[in-house]
């Protein structure tokens, strides 16, 4: 005669989940550790260049997503109370740029001398503040943000960078560096050139002035196409 018997799994199951809660820790931590490894090399290699080349300017600020304006905002203070210039161009480092084309557009169009209040890019206009994800904004009162320039590539007068540096302690940084831009000089309102020929992606036309959002591999075929045959978009 066959006796019935119970018996818990409870002591097996908390086992289980120690396990996997111990498996989850030692995960976490080498991914930290890959991670501090990473950021200290870069950190090393940064320091080497500026270094050796002085192309680099380190500013003061903890570099995450949501300090960009304030890291932008010390630079623009750096450059006004060390250089004289005209106008300054703004750039991401996953860019490609034809500066000889810009360089002669400042040249060819009087609007674009010194003493005058201007901003050349593309932009983006009646953009709605986002409430969720990467670019959430939760300081933004209004659900559409002012005209802001492309962030891939602009240009600012002399007048308006020494405006941003005279005023940066009141600039309040918003969820981007060029959400921030826009809101910023709604204050002066300066004129606001709109030209096609900046692109904010990879996509490229035979005007355009730089190629956006490339890899370190694309930037490199894209500077090679540009050596061979002076065109961003290839030498077909």
């Amino acid at each position: 005669m066959m006796v019935p018997f119970l018996f818990q799994l409870n002591e097996v199951l908390e086992m289980v989940e120690i396990v996997y809660k111990m498996n989850y820790i030692r995960k976490e931590e080498q991914i930290t550790n890959e991670w501090i490894s990473y950021t200290k090399n870069l950190s090393i290699n940064i320091n080497l260049e500026a270094a050796e080349y002085a192309d680099i300017l380190l500013v003061d600020v903890v570099d995450i997503y949501r300090n960009l304006p304030s890291k932008l905002l010390k630079f623009y203070n750096w450059l006004s109370s060390n250089h004289e210039y005209s106008y300054v161009l703004k750039t991401d480092d996953d860019i490609v740029i034809d500066i000889n084309r810009l360089l002669q557009k400042l040249k060819d169009d009087v609007l674009f001398n010194s003493s005058s209040n201007w901003l050349l890019s593309r932009f983006r206009k009646e953009w709605p503040v986002n409430y969720i994800g990467k670019w959430a904004d939760y300081d933004y009162r209004s659900p559409i943000y002012p005209s802001f320039p492309c962030g891939a590539a602009y240009i600012l007068s002399r007048n308006v960078v020494s405006w941003l540096h005279d005023n940066s302690d009141q600039l309040f940084p918003y969820q981007g560096e060029d959400v921030s831009m826009g809101i910023w000089l709604a204050a002066i309102k300066p004129e606001y050139i709109d030209d096609e020929n900046f692109e904010c992606d990879s996509r490229c036309h035979y005007l355009s002035y730089n190629r956006a959002q490339l890899t370190p591999e694309q930037i490199y075929d894209v500077w090679s196409a540009y050596e061979k045959c002076n065109n961003l978009c290839s030498c077909k």
